[in-house]
């Protein structure tokens, strides 16, 4: 349990980071940095808070910085209305079940892998 605390506190601190983004910097000053148009700072930063999220969830970084890249395509590509903001749900929701089920497939297979392991050394 001990050692959930750094990550759980390192967590809030990137989303009290994406906060207090949201909350006391102007969009103006973010909207035009290096992609015109595009407030590519603030994206960076939500990508890494989401990416952390999903990380420390499914213990799987590899998954977790695709499923985070392809909640934040989505957001971008309804911010330039390409996209449907109904889609955007639907994405979060597909995403959410792959997290859950990529936990529990993880978690029974390190069970099935123990019971493996109990039972050769026997």
């Amino acid at each position: 349990m001990i050692k959930w605390i750094p990550k759980i506190i390192s967590m809030l601190g990137l989303w009290g980071a994406v906060a207090l983004v949201i909350i006391y910097i102007d969009p103006q000053l973010l909207k035009d940095i290096l992609i015109p148009g595009l407030y590519l700072p603030f994206y960076i930063l939500l990508v890494i808070a989401l990416w952390y999220t999903i990380s420390l969830v499914t213990k799987n970084i590899l998954h977790s910085l695709i499923m985070s890249l392809i909640f934040i395509t989505a957001l971008m590509l309804s911010m330039f209305k390409l996209m449907h903001v109904g889609l955007i749900a639907v994405i979060l929701l597909t995403l959410v079940i792959e997290s859950v089920y990529i936990y529990r497939h993880n978690e029974k297979n390190s069970k099935h892998n123990e019971l493996e392991n109990r039972e050769s050394s026997i």
